[in-house]
């Protein structure tokens, strides 16, 4: 019996190696040449064939997707911590609003796009979860900010206008102006965080584990985006320019570790003498 015989081996190794042919057998053409499917994969492995298995596109298939698969796990955690820490501090002191924004609409556009171009999720799915949970971060930071009614409307029609043009107006052949976009928020967004960070010369609410787990989900994307989506430079550059921005994030929470820890200090005094004065 092969393997493929078995029950949901042939799926899911179709789902792994993006096969396009539905035959229960593989031509000897097709396991003799480099062509990547599920049924040369599948026999690779049957006859043993590590070497094959390894330099022919199989393995750097698998790796791929299990590499998106640990990026978009880990994107359900990503946030957390600094929602966390915003709800701990009952702050949104050290975030910058138009940053905040932006990353909603980057998030957004890269969705869109992948979506548009039907790329596997596995490709993409960790934007949706980050979309979720910026969404979360920008309520609670217009709940502890005094940001006006006029300006929280503002943005929700604007948001609804703009995914409106997108993706339902947008032709096929200007997608790529999504992306394009995306650089551009890439460096505002990123750009207002780092300065708003000089600033204040403290991370804030800014988590560590936040900025890790960006640094490395982007060099891995860069990979899995040459493996899913054929090297499609609209998002490599994107990742790129995140990794280069993570990075001076990371820097930036050194330098500035003893500041955020007396902002710490302080703001858990504040909240006492707060607590006090109530009692």
């Amino acid at each position: 019996m092969k393997l493929s015989d078995l029950p949901l081996v042939l799926p899911i190794a179709e789902w792994i190696w993006s096969s396009t042919g539905s035959s229960s057998s593989s031509s000897e053409d097709d396991i003799a040449s480099d062509v990547v499917t599920a049924q040369v994969c599948l026999s690779q492995v049957e006859a043993l064939d590590i070497p094959a298995f390894v330099s022919g596109g199989c393995f750097a298939q698998i790796v791929s997707k299990v590499s998106g698969i640990g990026i978009i796990v880990g994107a359900c955690f990503n946030k957390a911590p600094t929602i966390s820490n915003m709800l701990e501090a009952q702050s949104a002191e050290g975030f910058s609003r138009m940053s905040l924004y932006t990353e909603c609409l980057f998030y957004a556009n890269s969705s869109i796009y992948s979506i548009q171009q039907e790329y596997p999720f596995t490709a993409y799915g960790e934007n949706l979860v980050l979309l979720l949970q910026t969404m979360v971060m920008v309520v609670l930071l217009w709940h502890y900010s005094s940001v006006t009614m006029t300006e929280q409307v503002g943005v929700v029609v604007s948001v609804v206008i703009y995914l409106g043009v997108a993706i339902s107006l947008l032709p096929a052949e200007h997608r790529y102006l999504l992306h394009a976009f995306n650089d551009v928020i890439i460096l505002y967004s990123g750009g207002l965080q780092v300065a708003e960070t000089y600033r204040v010369k403290h991370t804030g609410a800014q988590s560590i584990v936040t900025t890790s787990m960006n640094l490395v989900g982007e060099v891995l994307r860069v990979f899995t985006t040459l493996e899913e989506a054929d090297g499609d430079w609209n998002m490599m550059l994107g990742y790129l320019l995140c990794a280069g921005l993570s990075v001076t994030m990371f820097a930036q929470y050194f330098l500035y570790q003893a500041n955020t820890e007396q902002f710490y200090l302080q703001k858990q005094q504040e909240k006492k003498e707060k607590k006090n004065k109530v009692e």
